[in-house]
């Protein structure tokens, strides 16, 4: 069952008094439990109007504890006075006095508690009120700690209207959160079309209660799922099945998912890394465990919900870049199971189409800090840029190949090709061959730069690539080395040496064959064949995934590691397109069209495995030149 409390508070003994909260309160709680808005059932839902602190306290015994009906989720609404107090946020009730406020006042971290307790699948706040932002001042213990007993799997979403230094906005209606908020649950405004309902992270990246005032309205969400994605109202611009119920995939899962613990506690923690740090591996290796462990039917749930609090905590990460991260780990869990688990496959959809609209943005918000300024791709950390300025580059560049991949907008196209040309204009010297980090993103962007015929520009990234390659002896550092690696790798690449630090230089390379390999495929003979001599018996290696669908694990991946050396067989361009046409392409298997995109970014987000699946899909070979002789 799915129900709501309502609370809207315009009477204060001894607060000023409000004109509208309680019209907010009551126009949501009629939304929430019509059938075909929010279908919360109306005879257990509650509506209050200026309650005190005993009788709000009453209602959620009455509903979560004394009524034994079984709940699945749980909406609080809250219109009225808020305030943060010694790092708490309080809901000023009718009777609550700011000089005891502790005691008088109902603070987010005992709501909380007490809701959770309650144990139901969706535990959701939405609170309009100054100030309410502050509640993210209780989110680390809530998510850090359990909340309370065995409470530790309820999804946990909470929507707040205004930041905490500032005051929520209200017009002769009622609150502008809250009128926001009504015009999607009612469809008067579009947030997606391609789910039947509508989650708090999604509604709160879509209500701008701030455009056209001078002074500012920040909305803020918080969000983790382990139970299945947040389904907080139907969807009215559904464009799918006519199956609409918005709690479906809850009741298939029949009960609670069994998650231990240390994986939840796990998960937490994750949650809260996300915003300083995105580590693809911890991500997805943890994961993984915690699927190993669920029921096969109940992962695609799982991870569904469990993207939309990742991807939320992405939001606040400094790199534009992280959500997509995020988001492309999860599809890639997805994948992995979507021949054995096929509702993996309605996820895959959604999650791929969001991947697309979030880096579509961080794109476009490169392009307008390269406008502002043309070098703020550089941070302030002096000498390390030497070495993490070029993976930044190549990163940036494998963002631009799968996007220009994914669409056949000629504009979108156009400023794919003019932002490139920009980058490489700012930071053609920073295109060199660092790190194995880079073979991913190059082998992308270089596919896309051929597919849609950017000579000039693949050209260019290609030459800067091989003339750093040969200059460096062939010389790439390992996968994510330390500040201190990074400094040993700078002093020592551009030095020939008789036995390379292993512990430093990955021996086979992916990034060398990635750049030999473009250099050979796209034709670049009479630049490439007579500097071939200068990186003799440089070993090339390329990995064939026993199963392209495995791309998105952390590993060890199932496959087959096809080795070639320059100077063993390959002496020029022409014999590595010999062995290409031979059948070495022809290994690298694609995956489905429905799941194409959700491979590529799986594979991006993880950095140590290169898609050659794309490069086998994308890449036209130059035609054989033929010999002519002519007979007088």
């Amino acid at each position: 069952m799915r129900v709501a409390v309502c609370i809207g508070c315009n009477n204060y003994q001894f607060i000023g008094n409000l004109g509208s909260a309680e019209t907010d309160a009551t126009r949501i709680f009629q939304a929430l439990t019509n059938p075909e808005v929010g279908n919360y059932d109306s005879s257990y839902s509650k509506l209050l109007h200026s309650p005190t602190l005993a009788q709000v306290r009453s209602a959620l015994d009455d509903l979560l504890y004394s009524s034994k009906i079984k709940i699945a989720d749980v909406t609080i609404f809250f219109a009225g006075h808020g305030g943060v107090f010694l790092d708490t946020f309080y809901l000023a009730l009718a009777d609550t006095d700011v000089s005891k406020i502790a005691l008088t006042g109902l603070s987010f971290s005992d709501l909380a508690k007490i809701v959770v307790a309650a144990q139901p699948l969706q535990a959701n706040f939405v609170l309009d009120a100054c100030h309410s932002g502050g509640l993210g001042f209780d989110l680390h213990s809530i998510l850090t700690q359990s909340l309370t007993g065995t409470a530790q799997n309820t999804g946990f979403s909470a929507l707040a209207a205004a930041a905490a230094n500032e005051t929520a906005f209200e017009n002769s209606d009622g609150g502008v959160f809250t009128e926001n908020l009504l015009a999607i649950l009612q469809g008067s405004e579009i947030v997606q079309r391609s789910k039947p309902y509508l989650d708090l992270a999604e509604i709160g990246s879509v209500i701008r209660v701030s455009e056209g005032r001078a002074d500012q309205q920040t909305v803020s969400v918080w969000v983790l799922n382990l139970q299945g994605p947040n389904r907080f109202c139907l969807n009215q611009h559904y464009e799918g099945s006519p199956s609409r119920h918005p709690d479906h995939a809850a009741e298939s899962l029949g009960k609670r998912l069994n998650i231990g613990l240390p994986n939840i506690s796990a998960l937490k923690r994750i949650a809260l890394e996300i915003p300083d740090e995105v580590d693809a591996m911890k991500i997805a290796g943890l994961v993984e465990r915690v699927t190993s462990e669920l029921p096969l039917g109940s992962i695609p749930d799982f991870l569904g919900g469990l993207a939309e609090g990742l991807a939320e905590a992405a939001r606040n990460n400094s790199d534009p870049f992280a959500e997509q991260r995020v988001l492309s780990l999860i599809a890639g869990q997805l994948v992995r199971i979507v021949n054995v688990v096929p509702s993996a496959q309605t996820y895959i959809a959604q999650i791929t189409q969001r991947i697309l609209e979030v880096d579509r943005a961080a794109v476009r918000l490169v392009q307008e800090k390269l406008d502002e300024h043309e070098f703020s791709l550089l941070s302030r950390e002096g000498l390390p840029e030497l070495f993490y300025l070029p993976l930044r580059i190549s990163a940036v560049l494998g963002q631009i190949g799968a996007l220009s991949l994914a669409t056949e907008d000629e504009a979108e196209l156009k400023f794919f090709e003019r932002l490139t040309t920009i980058l490489l204009k700012i930071y053609g010297n920073s295109v060199l061959a660092i790190s194995e980090e880079q073979a991913a993103p190059l082998a992308v962007f270089l596919s896309a730069a051929q597919f849609r015929g950017w000579q000039d520009i693949h050209e260019e990234v290609i030459c800067r690539l091989f003339t750093d390659l040969v200059a460096n002896h062939g010389l790439v550092a390992h996968h994510d080395l330390g500040g201190e690696d990074a400094l040993a790798v700078l002093r020592k690449r551009y030095r020939r040496l008789r036995d390379p630090d292993r512990q430093l230089f990955q021996q086979p390379s992916d990034l060398a064959t990635v750049v030999v390999a473009f250099a050979a495929l796209t034709g670049l003979d009479d630049v490439v064949d007579s500097q071939m001599i200068l990186i003799d018996h440089l070993a090339l290696n390329f990995f064939e995934p026993q199963d392209v669908y495995q791309l998105g694990e952390t590993g060890p991946i199932e496959g087959i590691n096809r080795g070639y050396a320059i100077g063993n067989g390959i002496w020029t361009c022409a014999d590595f397109r010999r062995e290409w046409r031979g059948g070495l392409a022809e290994k690298f298997l694609s995956p489905s069209k429905e799941n194409f995109y959700a491979t590529l970014w799986s594979a991006l987000a993880l950095e140590d495995r290169v898609p050659w699946f794309v490069v086998a899909s994308s890449v036209t070979l130059p035609e054989p030149k033929t010999l002519v002789i002519k007979v007088v």
